[in-house]
């Protein structure tokens, strides 16, 4: 890779800006009515279209899964066809799951009153929202593409690609993805010194080059070469940095500039870093709390209202899988082997007493963390704790 530097000097940004044109901007649907329902908005980005491709594969997979010998008990041997309008109503039930948690599918159609939800049955029947999404199915596994590793869901990705691309970026929700695969992501080459994530942006931005658009990232995407070659492009970027480095006092501030690229760190209540070609290091003044006015860098102030405190596309659920294994399996205490001089058994120091600076020895190990604990006390401590605090800790 060629080696490329900037001449970073200790003066403020003259920010190139770019008349805007308008010309495509805003909601590209056309289709809709002028105060679209929810409904509306859904069913075109889920249209029937696409919904209708989705029937046709589960009734192509309901034949490949039905060429070989069924169970006299299966329930396939029951299976009508579905159809586009009971297609929704499996999506509608879907994604009520979400919002009400049951610990098996099949709770969601339980009698029980102590956990019923009426509503479920009401609207689809047990076996029959199963049997669906038994057979749901979105590529014809005769017809695969070995070359594509999406092939299963190639449908739903190129039709969420195109549909995305019309809703108004106020709302705050995706525009357009590209899902990374390594070596064989679908990205084009636009410059081997911009490095896979550099070339990523490229080709999620070229739709948008020549008019003027800024660009609000985060840090993933620091590189001062990527920005210059955005801006040759006429699309502005502002970034905010990773949290590196000497922390200042509070109102004082640092910058330096390339000519075309401010970066700039300030330290307010807490310590912040942007990168932008659009701001120089100018204050603005925002009023907090309806009534106080105070001075904030116009920068960040920009930043906070185009991109928000935290995107809602980095807003997601945590994974199920986030928690230690030695929260959710099954712990036993055991004993050190005895050595043969002395016929005792090996000791060691409690790894729970050493965190909390204690000395104290213990023949007792967990078998599943192999780790030294005192069997009393610091064992169920260690296994059923995330963080061993002073104030659970029995005193010495």
């Amino acid at each position: 890779m060629t080696q490329l530097l900037f001449q970073w000097k200790q003066k403020d940004l003259v920010p190139c800006v770019y008349q805007f044109c308008d010309a495509n901007s805003g909601c590209t649907v056309n289709n809709l009515a002028e105060e679209p329902s929810i409904l509306d908005c859904f069913e075109y980005l889920c249209s029937t279209e696409i919904v209708q491709k989705i029937v046709d594969e589960i009734h192509l997979y309901k034949d490949f899964v039905s060429a070989n010998n069924l169970p006299a008990s299966s329930r396939l041997k029951n299976w009508k066809p579905t159809n586009v309008n009971e297609f929704y109503v499996f999506l509608a039930v879907s994604l009520l799951m979400i919002q009400v948690k049951k610990n098996r599918i099949s709770e969601y159609w339980s009698k029980d009153a102590l956990i019923e939800t009426p509503i479920f049955g009401q609207t689809m029947s047990r076996d029959r929202g199963i049997l669906i999404l038994r057979l749901l199915h979105f590529g014809d596994n005769i017809n695969m593409d070995s070359n594509d590793k999406f092939f299963k869901i190639r449908i739903i990705i190129d039709n969420f690609r195109n549909t995305f691309k019309s809703v108004d970026c106020e709302t705050g929700y995706l525009l357009d993805f590209i899902v990374y695969t390594g070596a064989t992501t679908e990205i084009a080459t636009f410059d081997e010194n911009l490095g896979k994530s550099g070339n990523i942006v490229m080709t999620l931005t070229e739709k948008y080059w020549g008019k003027g658009h800024v660009l609000y990232t985060d840090n993933w995407y620091s590189s001062p070469l990527l920005f210059e070659k955005l801006l040759e492009k006429k699309l502005i970027v502002v970034e905010l940095l990773k949290l590196t480095g000497d922390k200042l006092e509070k109102g004082e501030v640092q910058y330096l500039s390339t000519g075309k690229l401010l970066a700039l760190k300030w330290q307010d209540k807490r310590e912040v870093r942007m990168s932008s070609c659009l701001h120089n290091k100018s204050m603005t003044n925002v009023t907090r709390a309806g009534t106080e006015e105070i001075e904030k860098r116009k920068c960040i102030v920009n930043y906070n209202q185009n991109m928000g405190v935290q995107p809602r596309t980095s807003v997601t659920r945590p994974m199920s899988g986030h928690y230690p294994p030695r929260l959710i399996e099954r712990h036993f205490p055991s004993m050190y082997p005895r050595l043969q001089r002395n016929n005792k058994h090996v000791s060691k120091r409690c790894v729970v007493c050493s965190t909390h600076k204690i000395r104290r020895e213990t023949s007792y190990t967990c078998q599943k963390c192999n780790v030294p604990l005192c069997v009393v006390g610091c064992f169920p401590l260690k296994v059923t704790a995330l963080n061993i605090n002073f104030k659970y800790f029995p005193k010495a």
